[in-house]
Order: C-alpha cells, then sequence, then structure tokens
C-alpha cells in the first residue's frame, strides 16, 4: 500500500490524466445506452411499424424527401417540426419512427417529441443511408402534408 501511495505522489499529473480518462469513458458509455434506449435498426423499425401500425417521420427537406424515402414517411422538415408538432397528434398514441440523412439530427426531434408528451418515439439508426445501404425499399412521391403545404403556399403568392 506504501508503494501505491509513494507511486501517486510521485506522479501525480499521470494518475489524474488516468482518472480523467476513466471519467471520460464512463459518461460516454452512458450516453451510449441512453441512446440505445430509443434507437432502433431498420429491421426492428419496420417489425415494430408492422406490429403497432407505427410511422415513419422523414425530417430531411422536401427535396430529399422527393428524392426517395421510406415507403409511407410523412415528410416535415426539422424547422417547420420546431414551430408546431400539432399535425402530428393523431399519431400520439403510435410508434413514430424519425430518421434524416444519418440519424445524427434525428435526436433533435425524439427530445422535442417527448417533451410534447409522444411517448412511442424512436430514431433510425443510421437514417436514411443506412436504410439505403440494407437495400429496403423506398418511394418517391411526395407526402400528401407536403403538398398540401405547397399548395397553401401557392395560393398566398396567387393571392397577392
Amino acid at each position: 500500500m506504501s508503494n501505491l501511495s509513494h507511486f501517486i505522489s510521485q506522479n501525480i499529473l499521470l494518475c489524474l490524466v488516468f482518472i480523467f480518462a476513466i471519467l471520460v469513458y464512463i459518461v460516454f458509455e452512458l450516453r451510449q445506452t441512453k441512446y440505445q434506449r430509443f434507437s432502433l435498426s431498420a429491421q426492428d423499425a419496420i417489425k415494430l411499424n408492422n406490429r403497432e401500425k407505427g410511422i415513419f417521420l422523414d425530417i430531411r427537406d422536401g427535396k430529399d424527401y422527393n428524392q426517395g424515402h421510406i415507403i409511407g414517411a410523412i415528410n416535415s422538415a426539422i424547422a417547420n417540426l420546431k414551430s408546431s408538432t400539432k399535425f402530428l397528434n393523431k399519431y400520439k398514441s403510435l410508434p413514430i419512427v424519425i430518421y434524416c440523412d444519418t440519424g445524427t439530427r434525428s435526436t433533435v426531434v425524439y427530445k422535442m417529441l417527448k417533451k410534447d408528451g409522444f411517448d412511442k418515439v424512436y430514431v433510425l439508426k443510421g437514417g436514411f443511408k443506412q436504410w439505403l445501404n440494407n437495400n429496403l425499399p423506398i418511394d418517391k412521391k411526395e407526402d400528401e402534408h407536403e403538398v398540401a403545404s405547397k399548395l397553401s403556399k401557392a395560393k398566398k403568392i396567387g393571392a397577392s
């Protein structure tokens, strides 16, 4: 025991760096574990949506959505969701799987929906890119919500 105290006193900087590295590792592991709870693989997301009649929420912009999206997905850009999530209220009791290109921006919307009282919210691990890498089917039709938004904007422009 005296050897340990002697070593620590002689190498205090090394010991502090070691303790800091352990703390960083613990924090990283805790964050990863927390993320794993609400993150779904593509296969798990499909199973969940088929079993519980959930929805996919594409938070990419309309251009990316129209180039390709998960079949049946609803599109609402992240900027639109920040102003209002009311249009999603009819899906509040259903599982909602959120995705963006890589899954990084989806966590922001995840937190937003959880704050607004949505209980069954998940993030698609790896986002749309992982969906494509898995060779899963996509659609290239426009979303009804997006079409309605465009018509509304066109009417406003035409009225002025």
